[in-house]
């Protein structure tokens, strides 16, 4: 299983419906299945959490492993955190928004205000935080957990202003980033 596997079904699970299978040229249902199984190949915690994450958004939610998953990653990757929230908050109902909001209260602590902008001072990391892009897609990734939990927090107009200097050249540092 490859991080593009994933980034497949994050990209053409939401679509499915509008696409007969013979264009898509890819079952989904079956690398949904592919990546449930052999998620435990992998030994990143930022990559797990990503894979857990996405697979919620094809509604294949475990529970009990993301908590699991959590309580390892707490106060060690911000990545994998911020996923974690991410997977929570996005199901909707109110007890997993309340579990996202735990989450980004923990993720909020790795965020160094100043004046007008934010910064992220990262915990140690299992090494795939590089892999995944850079600070860029990190502050983006926190900023769609925070938007979730309350889009009027002050945090998040820090967030878009420190996001929108790092573009001050047009373009951020890769075409996954700028995209």
């Amino acid at each position: 299983m490859s991080f593009s596997d994933i980034i497949y079904l994050e990209w053409l699970y939401p679509i499915r419906d509008y696409y007969k299978s013979s264009e898509l040229k890819l079952d989904l249902d079956k690398l949904v299945s592919f990546i449930e199984n052999n998620l435990t190949l992998r030994t990143s915690d930022s990559y797990k959490a990503y894979a857990y994450y996405v697979l919620s958004k094809c509604e294949r939610y475990n529970d009990s492993k993301i908590a699991a998953l959590y309580q390892s990653v707490k106060d060690k990757n911000l990545l994998a955190m911020t996923y974690c929230g991410l997977y929570y908050t996005e199901q909707g109902d109110s007890d997993n928004k309340a579990r996202g909001k735990i989450i980004a209260d923990e993720v909020r602590k790795y965020l160094q205000i100043s004046e007008r902008s934010v910064s992220i001072n990262q915990p140690n990391s299992d090494g795939y935080w590089s892999y995944f892009g850079n600070e860029t897609e990190q502050m983006s990734l926190i900023l769609r957990l925070l938007v979730q939990i309350d889009s009027k927090d002050r945090m998040v107009d820090k967030l878009i202003l420190t996001l929108l200097q790092k573009q001050k050249t047009g373009y951020w540092y890769n075409t996954a980033t700028t995209a």
